[in-house]
């Protein structure tokens, strides 16, 4: 019983603050896109109260601010984000609209969650609570706050460069928000078996851009574990998003830090989105920054010697390759500089995808940030289509996580690839050559 609460503690807080603190769906859009609440600011992420509307900061018709509020200096004008350096403790900015007075609130909370995790940790230190091991080597990669830090095309970068080393991998994921049931084979590596409502949009996602990787999905990790040992008898299992799951030993531990929101800023869930204090890093193998500048990593960096963390520390290069559609089709990135798109997504930190498609000089018209794992209906694909239309979009550009969850083609995916230091992949892969 006692195993799991810190997971369970977390889950339900997480979900709390979602269900209190965030809308939980775009039912708020009229058929053709606007906001039909005249007292709350929806783009489905967060919200504002009507308290702002009145003081003429919010423009009711499309939820945007209004351009006083952007001569006060506090919004970014391109979609109605507040900027990180004028938030002051009001708005989360990578993870939604959070109003003061429902941070404060939450604090208590997240006192909570910090003793029940760090109880959690220390009965796993102390081996009151048991890590099963696999009888192969697991490398586990993963990261301390909720999202937003690259790890899915992280581990599928990393399944690729164990695939060209010999090393046999099977990636092992829990498959958030999957349907499927108990540990269950997503892609054999040639086969893909489960489609993203099944599998996850995650899982799915690695199973189809993975030729030659076999995907397994499973709650339970030791479950899945030993599912892809017997059918798959692989050399390493990567499992993913697996800081957290210490219920399975591994051998290395990767953590992902996001480069672009500081770490000194944030709080643990649920006023926050950390799922584990800074400290926890110190049981890492290795850390790895990224969407970050040379300055932000440095600065990331001083902040993590300073908290006593020891492991190596590299860099992650993320950037964005080339457009990808429903059938396959690519673009080069040169179809969207200077092209007129409408832009939305579902994932954790929806201000980084916006501020890269900028960066590659789209003119985004309007930009649509839904909850992270949002599963889209027919109703949002009509709203999203009347809603470009009506703007004279060119184009509809989302992620690659939203892209296989869309019921319709007709979007475009900005589709990213990272590759880690050759220095750190020696460590690391030295480690599962030895085991």
């Amino acid at each position: 019983m006692m195993k799991h609460r810190g997971e369970s503690i977390g889950y339900f807080i997480g979900k709390m603050r979602r269900a209190k603190a965030l809308p939980q769906d775009m039912k708020a859009l009229r058929a053709d896109g606007e906001p039909a609440l005249a007292g709350f600011h929806e783009l489905s992420q967060g919200f504002i109260p009507c308290g702002f509307i009145s003081h003429g900061v919010i423009e009711p018709n499309n939820g945007f601010i209004s351009r006083g509020g952007i001569e006060r200096g506090v919004i970014e004008p391109d979609n109605g984000f507040i900027s990180h350096s004028h938030s002051h403790g009001m708005i989360e900015p990578d993870n939604g609209f959070i109003p003061r007075g429902i941070v404060e609130p939450l604090k208590p909370l997240s006192w909570l969650y910090r003793a029940a995790i760090f109880a959690r940790n220390k009965a796993y230190d102390a081996g009151m609570f048991r890590s099963r091991k696999l009888p192969v080597p697991v490398i586990s990669i993963g990261n301390i706050s909720t999202g937003g830090t690259g790890k899915t095309p992280a581990a599928m970068a990393l399944a690729l460069e164990a695939s060209a080393r010999g090393l046999r991998p099977v990636i092992l994921t829990r498959g958030y928000g999957g349907r499927a049931k108990g540990a269950v084979i997503v892609s054999d590596g040639k086969k893909v078996f489960l489609d993203a409502i099944q599998a996850g949009e995650e899982a799915f996602l690695m199973a189809s851009r993975l030729p030659g990787v076999p995907v397994v999905k499973s709650p339970k990790r030791f479950d899945g574990g030993m599912l892809a040992v017997e059918r798959f008898n692989p050399g390493m299992i990567i499992l993913d998003d697996g800081f957290q799951h210490r219920a399975l030993a591994r051998d290395v531990d990767i953590v992902l830090i996001d480069g672009s929101s500081p770490l000194a800023d944030e709080c643990l869930l649920p006023a926050g989105r950390l799922r584990e204090p800074v400290s926890s890093l110190r049981r890492a193998s290795e850390i790895v920054i990224a969407k970050a500048d040379i300055a932000a990593r440095e600065n990331t960096t001083a902040f993590l010697r300073r908290q006593g963390i020891s492991a190596p520390i590299s860099a992650l290069d993320y950037r964005p390759v080339d457009l990808l559609s429903c059938s396959g089709k690519t673009m080069p990135l040169s179809a969207i500089d200077g092209g007129r798109i409408l832009a939305f997504s579902g994932i954790a930190n929806p201000e980084h995808f916006r501020r890269s498609l900028v960066e590659l000089g789209a003119d985004v018209l309007k930009f649509i940030p839904f909850r992270d794992h949002y599963r889209y209906s027919a109703d949002n694909v009509r709203a999203i289509r009347n809603q470009a239309d009506r703007l004279g979009a060119e184009m509809v550009v989302t992620t690659e996580k939203d892209l296989v969850k869309m019921p319709e083609p007709g979007f475009w995916a900005l589709a990213i690839r990272v590759a880690f230091e050759k220095d750190m992949m020696d460590r690391v892969f030295s480690i599962c050559r030895r085991g």
